[in-house]
């Protein structure tokens, strides 16, 4: 037997910062709605675009109480930037974009303005110029280009103006965002990595958890990824209600041969509330297909209210991790280790949330789904000794 000491490999990992990021990608839990400005009284001349329209979310900005997402997309292989009502975006971080600012100056175009949609001739053109001597509101400059307010008929209109057909707005230079700086050191974690009878042991905080199959890049997970931690629930719980892989119907659901799609059922004990996520709560609920229990997300309306107003927002990682082999995934991890469900292939990248529990044997999971000629995005619990550190 001998003992190794990682802590100081650990203290390095866990102080890593979250990169800073102007944007991230979002995902549409309904169709995207768009507007040309952060409100109805701007132009809608797009439309209304598929809930499987891949989008980046830029900014936000609130406007009479309401949160709009500036989101940018591709149409007819050109690339465009609107405004949607943040209710219709899930995603893991789309909350830490950026916000706009809602002061503006006033200036005017000195000749007819062609408007973008975007700043640069990579965006589409509005259809409309902007006439000489239009009055225009400009929010921001990036570069060579100004988001500007303008009247279009009726309606208020926004788009991007070259700045040398404005009269009074100066080019802003592009510069990248400043790395945050480094955290400050603090303690290591008490965790020693043990070698015990051909068993990889972790003592962690004066506990000793012990897995077959693992080696140390397993030990980093473990000061990484949080347990996932949850409240009884019991008995309420609404019957029938239809169970998401994920926080929005943006996710992917398993057919069940002879059942159909996940619902909750009639049973009502126990039940275990997770977490709240995107405005859905996770649950562990009895299944009547298998008599078994299966994990998924509901609206909050399927429990009472009184544990609405217990469930604390979820506590996830974000980490990327690749599998190391051909996997399948399981929305029922408890019922046995006779893994059911989607399948994940060897050498593809996932997203890390949490430990199911300290055994840590599952880890509960986000990633990409093909299904026919559509790719969904899913969560669901993998075996983690086929997961490693990318």
């Amino acid at each position: 037997m001998f003992k190794r000491f990682v802590a100081l490999l650990l203290a390095v990992l866990t102080l890593v910062p979250a990169a800073a990021s102007a944007s991230v990608p979002g995902l549409l839990n309904q169709k995207m709605a768009t507007r040309s400005g952060p409100s109805t009284k701007y132009t809608e001349e797009l439309g209304t675009f598929p809930q499987s329209t891949p989008i980046t979310v830029i900014a936000q900005i609130e406007t009479n109480g309401t949160v709009w997402y500036q989101v940018e997309f591709t149409y007819n292989s050109m690339l465009y930037r609107a405004y949607t009502g943040k209710k219709r975006v899930d995603g893991i971080g789309v909350d830490s974009v950026p916000w706009e600012s809602p002061r503006y100056t006033d200036d005017v175009t000195v000749t007819w303005a062609t408007a973008y949609y975007g700043p640069g001739e990579q965006y589409a053109t509005r259809r409309q110029t902007v006439d000489k001597g239009t009055a225009v509101r400009v929010f921001q400059v990036e570069g060579e280009w100004a988001l500007c307010d303008y009247r279009e008929g009726s309606q208020w209109a926004r788009g991007y103006i070259r700045v040398s057909d404005l009269r009074n707005t100066a080019p802003a230079p592009v510069t990248e965002a400043p790395a945050p700086p480094p955290a400050a050191a603090t303690a290591a974690p008490a965790l020693n990595i043990i070698d015990r009878d051909q068993k990889l042991c972790i003592d962690y905080y004066g506990q000793v958890f012990c897995y077959a199959g693992h080696d140390e890049s397993f030990a980093q997970l473990v000061g990484l990824l949080p347990v996932m931690s949850y409240f009884d629930g019991v008995p309420c719980i609404r019957s029938h209600t239809d169970v998401y892989t994920g926080p929005g119907y943006n996710y992917w659901r398993r057919w069940i041969p002879g059942t159909g799609y996940p619902q909750t059922g009639k049973l009502d004990t126990n039940l275990r509330i997770y977490g709240r996520q995107n405005g859905w709560i996770m649950i562990r609920y009895p299944s009547d297909a298998n008599g078994g229990y299966r994990y998924g997300w509901v609206i909050p309306e399927a429990i009472s209210v009184e544990n609405q107003n217990r469930t604390p927002q979820a506590d996830f990682a974000a980490l990327p991790v690749v599998t190391t082999r051909f996997v399948y995934a399981t929305e029922d991890p408890d019922r046995s280790l006779e893994i059911e469900g989607f399948s994940v292939m060897a050498q593809v990248t996932v997203t890390a949330l949490a430990f199911l529990d300290a055994n840590r044997d599952w880890t509960y999971c986000e990633f990409n789904l093909s299904e026919g000629n559509s790719t969904y995005i899913a969560r669901g619990f993998l075996p983690t000794d086929a997961l490693q550190l990318k």
